[in-house]
């Protein structure tokens, strides 16, 4: 089999719960982004041989910013890689996999909310805004986070956004 870089079947997005507890620790992982709101993402892995070393969900949420400008962009939540797998570059190929698929979809940006926002610099993660407590429970933040970042995909500059609501549609 080797090793594959690819976008998950949703038929097959319950194979990253295992991944997730691994990383994650002991989260409802049957609750309502798992048990649900999945289905309506895109998931990236990095496998070797049919197990998952690396892994990124991906949903869609609509920016909103000063003077009624909105767009769609990509939020990435449940960014993991199999502890005795990182600092291989599993990751950092799985995320230009990622980014090689927004370039071609024209996405303006895309974001996540990091642990420690010097993770993702060398990705290109350069841009931050506090979220408010009303979008922590949209972006799936644990508490104590509050801080986006954001990668210009195809946009030429940055602005900080006002809203994040979910995509239906921007």
């Amino acid at each position: 089999m080797g090793e594959s870089i690819r976008f998950l079947e949703k038929e097959e997005f319950s194979r990253t719960v295992e991944l997730a507890k691994l990383c994650f620790g002991d989260e409802d992982f049957d609750g309502e982004y798992f048990g649900r709101d999945i289905l309506s993402n895109r998931v990236a892995v990095k496998e070797r041989d049919g197990v998952i070393l690396s892994m990124v969900h991906l949903s869609e949420r609509c920016l909103h910013f000063s003077g009624g400008r909105s767009t769609d962009a990509i939020y990435i939540l449940y960014v993991a890689t199999r502890p005795e797998e990182r600092h291989k570059g599993n990751m950092d190929e799985v995320m230009e996999f990622v980014f090689e698929q927004m370039r071609k979809e024209k996405r303006e940006l895309t974001f996540l909310v990091p642990v420690d926002e010097r993770i993702y610099r060398h990705l290109g993660f350069l841009y931050d805004w506090k979220f408010n407590e009303e979008e922590r429970e949209l972006l799936y933040a644990d508490e104590g986070l509050d801080k986006c970042c954001a990668k210009l995909i195809c946009g030429e500059s940055f602005e900080k956004p006002e809203k994040i609501t979910l995509k239906s549609p921007c």
